[in-house]
């Protein structure tokens, strides 16, 4: 009995965490959607991000560097 409580523990937390996830992705995609209303173009900016090394925060700059150049 006491091992079905663990499990359904880890359950609960699995799906938390999946929960996060999902709601950030909606997030994600209601700014994106935002941006193409706004005639950013997101999908360069994307692309060019995409074609980064994941370097960490070094990558954060960079990131910026192309939001900066697409958007002025």
């Amino acid at each position: 009995m006491m091992g079905d409580f663990h499990k359904e523990k880890e359950y609960s937390a699995i799906y938390s965490a999946i929960s996060l996830v999902l709601e950030s992705r909606k997030q994600i995609f209601q700014q994106i959607n935002n941006m193409k209303q706004a005639e950013v173009p997101i999908d360069d900016i994307l692309r060019e991000i995409d074609a980064l090394p994941a370097t960490g925060e070094a990558q954060s700059f960079e990131i910026m560097g192309i939001i900066k150049k697409h958007c002025s």
